[in-house]
């Protein structure tokens, strides 16, 4: 069984990611929690911190979904100044290579951009943070979560 659909969606966004000239190989696939506490910044964090979902068919052996899934991606930076400038450049980065297609267990997925906040509260007035909130939409069957159809 291959893993949840999601992780496969946050391990291909990862992948795409890896190697920008900003961030390098510094990309996680999960969400984290305090990059402060990281040892190299810039980095990424990608999360998936909800979806929504709405039955397509409820006849058969199994319903089908449709899910909005919220695709999140932190971008961390540390500096004396010009952080925002930082931060801008990453952002850049990763939304242009977000807006082609992705293709994940076989199915070409389009990322949305839906904004970005920024965060200069990490606990450490070297660091801060830039939230990129995209949405994809998903389709799978009730009883397959790892497989999209």
């Amino acid at each position: 069984m291959a893993d949840h659909i999601e992780q496969q969606l946050r391990e291909a966004v990862a992948l795409r990611c890896t190697g920008l000239p900003t961030t390098a190989d510094r990309v996680h696939a999960y969400r984290v929690v305090n990059p402060a506490a990281m040892d190299a910044l810039p980095l990424l964090s990608i999360y998936t911190p909800t979806d929504e979902a709405e039955p397509l068919t409820l006849h058969g052996p199994a319903a089908s979904y449709q899910r909005a899934t919220a695709m999140h991606v932190i971008a961390a930076a540390k500096g004396l100044d010009d952080l925002d400038g930082k931060l801008d450049t990453i952002r850049k980065e990763v939304e242009a290579v977000l807006a082609t297609p992705l293709t994940v267990a076989g199915k070409v997925l389009r990322l949305l951009y839906q904004g970005s906040e920024a965060d200069y509260d990490t606990g450490d007035a070297n660091i801060a943070t830039r939230e990129m909130r995209f949405t994809v939409t998903l389709f799978n069957v009730a009883d397959q979560p790892d497989v999209l159809v």
